[in-house]
């Protein structure tokens, strides 16, 4: 092997290598612009969708907006007066599982504030009134404290009388069974 025939054979194989680079280098470059403009096209597609956006957010999107907030801000005050409501209701069912038979009551006073109840009536002797007070009283996670205010033979064997009853604060919380969707009293046994 001579010379010559070394230099031309590594001559043949640099053309290669320069075109190869070549063809590869205007690849990248074409690739760069094709890029270029395809970001340029999404830019501006991203502006023009920005704009709609805007535009609509400055018409009837903004008056719903607007609406949307009033009604959140409502539905917040509605939902921070049910979880403080406090209903009577319950009150009404456990004066009836917790009354004795020759009991009647004629009269009611709520005083929510206080938790406290004021209760008039009768009741056929004076042995069945503390039977009566005694069952309230035997309700102890409801019943804080109670009192008579006020007993009177009202003829023969018959007893009026007027009671002072302090519940405790659950009583008038609305507690939902699971049961059924009755608002009803848990655990209060007569």
């Amino acid at each position: 092997m001579n010379l010559s025939n070394i230099l031309s054979d590594k001559k043949i194989n640099v053309d290669y290598l320069f075109y190869f680079s070549a063809v590869l280098l205007s690849l990248v470059i074409f690739s760069y612009f094709m890029f270029d403009l395809k970001l340029k096209i999404q830019e501006k597609k991203i502006n023009e969708l920005d704009g709609a956006f805007v535009a609509i957010g400055m018409g009837d999107g903004q008056i719903y907006n607007k609406k949307v907030i009033e009604y959140k801000r409502k539905i917040d005050d509605f939902a921070l007066v049910l979880d403080s409501h406090r209903s009577t209701s319950n009150i009404f069912e456990f004066i009836e599982k917790n009354t004795l038979k020759n009991v009647w009551f004629s009269s009611f006073s709520i005083q929510q504030k206080v938790d406290k109840i004021l209760l008039s009536g009768e009741a056929s002797d004076l042995g069945v009134l503390s039977k009566q007070i005694e069952m309230f009283e035997s309700q102890k996670d409801y019943v804080l404290d109670i009192s008579v205010l006020n007993s009177e033979n009202v003829g023969g064997d018959r007893v009026s009388f007027v009671l002072d009853i302090v519940l405790s604060p659950e009583v008038f919380n609305v507690t939902v069974n699971s049961n059924n969707s009755q608002n009803v009293l848990e655990g209060v046994n007569p």
